[in-house]
């Protein structure tokens, strides 16, 4: 492997976005009422369907440490891993945003949350939600609109694996100066 400018190098990540807002995705599906719809946000030409809906919008990821290494001899390959803060926002709609908001925030900052979805075996655990925040708006027939937002804070581990050389031997040899270079 020769790594040179425009040289392709085929890195790949475990633990996608996909990953983690399926992970999450179950656990609102599992912690709110039966007739709540979980749909992802940032749909174009999607209108938001009636009743009780929660929409997640991905924010940002957060490195919370600096990459650690691990090495694959057998595979020539290197493992870059790294902490992530996921930064996931919700916002819920229809007459009871404010409770499913406030459950949500109780039941995210405590073990419960955890313990689910380490037992479903997802990619993610809770770091902690931040306080509903009530963001209603004036819709298109000129009414309020139920909304809450809250802020929920994920934790993944991803690792990204990269091509990498190694060498089986080493021959050392010296050269003389002087003789060589005059």
């Amino acid at each position: 492997m020769q790594i040179g400018i425009g040289a392709a190098i085929s890195a790949t990540i475990d633990i996608t976005e996909d990953a983690v807002m399926t992970g999450f995705r179950a656990f609102l599906l599992a912690m709110l009422p039966a007739n709540t719809q979980v749909i992802a946000g940032q749909q174009n030409h999607v209108p938001l369907p009636q009743g009780c809906v929660v929409v997640i919008t991905p924010l940002m990821q957060v490195a919370m440490d600096v990459p650690t290494t691990a090495y694959n001899r057998k595979d020539d390959r290197i493992g870059k891993r790294q902490s992530l803060d996921w930064r996931v926002q919700l916002d819920i709609y229809g007459e009871d945003a404010a409770d499913m908001a406030a459950m949500l925030a109780t039941v995210l900052r405590s073990d419960v949350s955890f313990d689910w979805l380490a037992e479903q075996k997802y990619v993610i655990r809770p770091l902690y939600a931040e306080d509903p925040r009530n963001m209603a708006f004036i819709n298109d027939a000129m009414n309020y609109e139920a909304r809450w937002m809250l802020e929920v804070h994920l934790q993944a581990n991803p690792t990204t694996t990269l091509p990498q050389q190694f060498a089986e031997s080493l021959h050392v040899g010296l050269i003389e100066v002087d003789t060589k270079l005059k």
